[in-house]
């Protein structure tokens, strides 16, 4: 068998003979980038804590590898089924993700963030806007407030004024 190999000008790997052109190397590529970026993702939800997210990465990870192993099987049990089993099995699917919450009632990942738009009760927002009234009264006080400092400032400035002008005039006067 090592011998035909070596015949037909096949370059071989550890695993076995590599793919000599783009059209055969194209689907170990893809392959081989679908499985990683699970086993990737799985790596970032396990290092953040998100147990439910690794969990699904971990089972995706495993049913792609289980895939890749088994393609041929796959491919030789697909081409002797129904068409008409695989049109259900598309159809129910389909129909699966159709029904799910995400998409009946328009939640994550398909709907708007939660955090985005809040339902306030009229009570709350009656609340709210008695604190901003309230807030929007004390902030008027304040400017009546710092207004009379202001005028309180102006006239001790206009009297510190008129002092130092009284001790010029005294030291002129006093100058020969």
């Amino acid at each position: 068998m090592a011998e035909e190999r070596e015949e037909e000008g096949a370059i071989a790997g550890p695993e076995g003979p590599l793919p000599r052109t783009w059209r055969e190397a194209i689907p170990y590529v893809v392959w081989v980038v679908i499985v990683l970026g699970f086993g990737l993702e799985f790596v970032n939800a396990l290092t953040h804590a998100e147990w439910w997210r690794a969990l699904a990465s971990f089972l995706g990870l495993g049913a792609l590898m289980a895939a890749v192993i088994h393609w041929n099987t796959i491919r030789f049990w697909v081409s002797r089924t129904n068409p008409n089993f695989i049109l259900l099995a598309v159809a129910l699917f389909l129909l699966a993700i159709i029904l799910s919450p995400f998409v009946e009632q328009r939640r994550l990942p398909f709907g708007v963030p939660s955090g985005s738009i809040e339902v306030v009760s009229k009570a709350d927002y009656d609340a709210l806007s008695q604190k901003l009234a309230e807030a929007n009264s004390e902030n008027a006080n304040l400017k009546d407030k710092l207004e009379i400092v202001d005028q309180g400032l102006a006239k001790i400035q206009k009297i510190f004024a008129e002092w130092i002008e009284r001790i010029d005039a005294a030291e002129r006067k006093q100058r020969p």
